[in-house]
């Protein structure tokens, strides 16, 4: 609530920012240990593991803000707002990564409406270019002045057009489910989960793609909305919004992915695909694997 203290006239409760560095922090353990034990290749799977312990760290910045004079520290205050508005780009590039390597891995990429290679490089250029906008934004904004008007709409800007490429992802993952299901056999007696423990089954991993989406999406609409309506504005004064519409959809969606691990599915699922084997099932896993050159990377983990 406000309170007429602090930089924007309020002060962080600090309970609630103890709260959210407990259950990120716990999280990012379980995530690096399900990381470190996870099959290879596991280095793109890294970026959910560090998104989630920037978070971690914005939030102990955040009680540093919220303890003594520092609520009027302007410098402190951005840097906690930084880390809590940018850890989320990496879970959003890690969501763009597993939806192609899924569909190859069904070999259902015939059902996605990109190619597998092309929605990496268009959604994670747009990640990147979508994380240094709002990056740029809250520096400037820090600055104080004409200039952190300026920051402030180059972060809107930022979160407006986070809002609009993760949303043409979701009609992606969406539409492949759609179109997987109808007219592909993986989703129907030829099911390759079939057999496999609920949180082995690619099955659960897709619906658990989507539900990420969901939260996400939640995440980058209240931020817009947030910013829109300018610091003083009921949600930006009002800290509870902050973790039921940020905070709380985040971690939940990223601690899915401890109990559904990409890498782990595809090695579990391997041998119930035609013609699949556990070597291709952990070659898709690999950053350097290309979608129309399965044979070349299966031959070259061999060597």
């Amino acid at each position: 609530m406000a309170n007429g203290n602090g930089v924007l006239g309020w002060t962080p409760k600090l309970w609630a920012a103890v709260v959210g560095l407990v259950a990120y922090g716990i999280v990012a353990c379980f995530l690096s240990f399900r990381w470190w034990k996870s099959v290879k290749p596991r280095r793109w799977t890294l970026v959910l593991v560090v998104g989630a312990w920037t978070m971690t760290l914005g939030f102990l910045i955040r009680i540093i803000w919220g303890i003594g004079d520092n609520v009027d520290s302007i410098p402190v205050y951005a840097i906690q707002n930084l880390f809590l508005l940018l850890s989320p780009c990496a879970y959003l590039a890690f969501s763009y990564m597993v939806l192609p390597r899924l569909a190859t891995y069904l070999d259902a990429e015939d059902c996605l409406f990109l190619r597998s290679r092309w929605i990496v490089r268009i959604f994670v250029t747009a990640d990147v270019v979508t994380f240094l906008t709002q990056a740029s934004g809250g520096g400037m904004a820090a600055s104080g002045g004409d200039m952190a008007k300026t920051g402030d709409k180059l972060t809107l800007g930022g979160l407006i057009l986070q809002v609009i490429s993760f949303g043409l992802f979701t009609f992606l993952t969406v539409w492949f489910g759609y179109r997987s299901r109808s007219r592909h056999m993986v989703w129907t007696s030829r099911n390759p989960s079939a057999g496999q423990r609920f949180f082995n089954r690619w099955t659960t991993l897709y619906y658990v793609l989507l539900l990420t989406c969901v939260a996400y999406l939640t995440r980058c609409i209240f931020r817009v909305a947030e910013f829109v309506n300018g610091y003083d504005s009921y949600l930006a004064t009002h800290e509870g919004y902050f973790y039921l519409l940020d905070a709380l959809p985040l971690v939940i969606a990223i601690s899915l992915f401890f109990f559904v691990w990409p890498p782990s599915i595809f090695a579990h699922d391997a041998n119930a695909l035609d013609g699949g084997s556990r070597e291709y099932a952990t070659a898709i896993g690999s950053p350097s694997y290309d979608p129309e050159n399965k044979g070349t990377d299966v031959e070259m983990r061999h060597v």
